[in-house]
């Protein structure tokens, strides 16, 4: 994993196109200061609509925390996690006979409003320490930046029947609790959202006995004498991840919390599949072979793995203007066509389902998960150069969260359904 030792806020890149572009890999999560839910901006706060956070009963953000921005949806949101072995496949990113793959999953729900109710936690410290490196070894992140989510612990689903489900997937090497500024605004529209960590490609992802694995998909591949791109030889592995967890979710047992705060409450007649970069590589593939998916959401994911055969099912590509700018103009340039260069070319305009496809314009690969605000949470002194290196835009990440939000409600209100 190579850090950016230059920056006074590190995190891994690597090289993810055919045609050697680079991308920088979202690492973390940024926050904002919280904005309300409303409001006409007149003096008299009688007229203005209750916050999000006063309306769900949560406790107080100190003045020097750092909140995500509000949900926008109707429903309050909890959250909580599990930790899921599939024992009938081996783990192959390790020696070892005996392991067996192992993933962490971050769940975001629609909860009932209470009295004062404490916050979820952002993210395990310890992980957060190892995701977002300072670039110093003896300084914490965590210990720094103190980061406020707008779920609540505890919390219970409203009798009010079933919520679709979105399955996401971060990018290779970030984590998916790094998009909550994202996933807490999807489950605030009444969908329950379940984020996988898978271990050994996703960013850093306790096991069950405790300890903490990084992302080590390059290392695999080239150690197993595999010539092909390291996502493309993983593709196959995180998808039955994604198959493993819907399964899991299918189940009629209440073995865990988490089960148990879901059961009766999953609409599993209405999955859509979801990820950033790697993860929405996956999403896609995921929603091409599995049933029960019925569409499939890519934030600006180069596609991996077989591309030719049909695409049957509804798909969104949001695309990062800086991604877009560099095949369109490499295709200038050379008179290649941008299908032949771009795997979003080639699967949209091979699809037979209605879609939506948009370019962000001012963004970074980096800027469809909270990275930018987390660094200037951090650091107020990094330069356009120093964001660029980071995989960020020149756009707010307030802006940016903005048009990602009403693009996936767009989608999964309509194409999703």
């Amino acid at each position: 994993m190579k850090i950016q030792k230059s920056l006074p806020f590190s995190l891994p890149i690597v090289l993810k196109r055919k045609y050697r572009i680079l991308l920088a890999l979202l690492s973390l999560s940024a926050v904002v200061l919280a904005t309300g839910c409303g409001g006409d901006g007149k003096n008299d706060s009688s007229l203005r609509p209750q916050s999000y956070s006063k309306r769900c009963g949560l406790e107080d953000v100190p003045a020097t925390g750092n909140q995500l921005p509000e949900p926008e949806g109707a429903f309050c949101i909890g959250k909580t996690s599990v930790h899921l072995v599939d024992s009938n496949r081996s783990e192959t990113f390790t020696e070892k006979d005996s392991d067996f793959r192992e993933f962490s999953l971050s769940i975001w729900f629609p909860a009932q409003a209470s009295g004062a109710s404490k916050r979820a936690p952002y993210m395990d410290a310890a992980l957060l320490d190892i995701v977002a490196f300072t670039g110093n070894p003896e300084e914490r992140f965590s210990s720094k930046v103190k980061v406020f989510t707008n779920a609540r612990e505890n919390a219970e689903i409203p009798s009010l029947g079933k919520f679709p489900v979105v399955l996401f997937s971060p990018g290779l090497g970030a984590n998916s609790e790094s998009y909550s500024g994202l996933l807490e605004d999807i489950a605030s529209h009444g969908y329950i959202v379940v984020a996988i960590d898978h271990a050994y490609v996703s960013g850093a992802t306790r096991l069950q006995d405790g300890n903490l694995v990084t992302s080590t998909l390059g290392e695999a591949t080239e150690q197993a004498g595999d010539s092909s791109e390291p996502e493309d030889a993983a593709t196959s592995i995180v998808v039955e991840d994604q198959r493993f967890v819907l399964g899991w979710l299918q189940g009629a047992g209440a073995s865990t919390p988490a089960k148990k705060i879901l059961a009766g409450h999953l609409d599993m007649q209405h999955i859509t599949t979801m990820g950033h970069s790697y993860g929405g590589s996956t999403s896609v593939q995921t929603s091409r072979v599995e049933p029960l998916v019925q569409a499939a959401i890519d934030l600006d994911g180069t596609i991996y793995g077989d591309k030719m055969g049909p695409w049957l099912k509804p798909m969104m590509f949001l695309q990062s203007e800086r991604h877009y700018s560099v095949v369109h103009d490499y295709s200038l340039q050379t008179g290649i066509p941008e299908e032949d260069l771009s795997s979003f070319d080639y699967v949209w305009n091979h699809r037979q389902q209605p879609g939506i496809r948009r370019v962000i314009p001012g963004t970074g690969h980096s800027d469809f998960g909270d990275l930018k605000f987390l660094a200037k949470a951090y650091s107020k002194t990094l330069t356009a150069d120093e964001y660029q290196a980071l995989g960020l835009g020149s756009i707010e990440y307030a802006e940016a969260m903005k048009q990602i939000r009403r693009l996936c409600q767009e989608f999964l209100s309509t194409l999703a359904r």
